[in-house]
């Protein structure tokens, strides 16, 4: 703790962590070497210390069928953290990659966009904390942009909307343009 403390003093702050999931399935799957309660206690240090820091939780990585579960596992972990942003990311498979391998073999079955839609509104629905939500990078087929818990109902109705707006079809097309993040 003193040597967070002495970071911290020394301007180290706005940590960003690539979390990706709370889920200790997904985690285990995705080979991270780490569970939901590991993030828990490190992180809490750095709350502990007074130091800032930023998440990222990768929505969609769960794959088809258990992103609900995904999303709120995940929220529940960060529930008990005090991130000032959360970064959410749509997971986007690129060739050449090990995950697209698996996807090959079968091993993985990719969520639909709608779902991976579904899973951000879960996930936002889900967390209950202070903090800045950021999904607008190219990742997001529905960018949103708020405060929680203040502009919750905005960000979700945003989700809602745009998703029944969009339809797969569409979002597949925009996902499968993408090139690289």
């Amino acid at each position: 703790m003193e040597q967070l403390k002495s970071l911290k003093e020394m301007g180290y702050d706005m940590i960003v962590f690539g979390i990706e999931s709370g889920d200790d399935a997904v985690l285990d799957k995705m080979n991270k070497g780490y569970h939901g309660s590991d993030i828990v206690e490190q992180l809490s240090k750095l709350d502990e210390a007074g130091m800032h820091y930023s998440v990222i939780f990768l929505y969609g990585l769960g794959g088809h069928d258990y992103g609900m579960g995904h999303a709120i596992k995940t929220a529940e972990v960060l529930n008990h953290l005090s991130p000032v942003r959360v970064l959410a990311s749509g997971l986007s498979i690129f060739p050449d990659t090990p995950l697209m391998e698996e996807v090959r073999r079968g091993e993985f079955v990719e969520a639909t966009e709608t779902e991976k839609i579904q899973e951000l509104y879960t996930f936002v629905k889900t967390l209950e904390i202070h903090t800045q939500l950021d999904a607008t990078n190219v990742s997001n087929m529905m960018p949103v942009y708020g405060q929680l818990p203040d502009d919750k109902e905005k960000i979700l109705a945003m989700l809602k909307q745009g998703a029944d707006e969009q339809g797969e079809e569409r979002l597949r097309m925009r996902r499968d343009s993408m090139r690289s993040l």
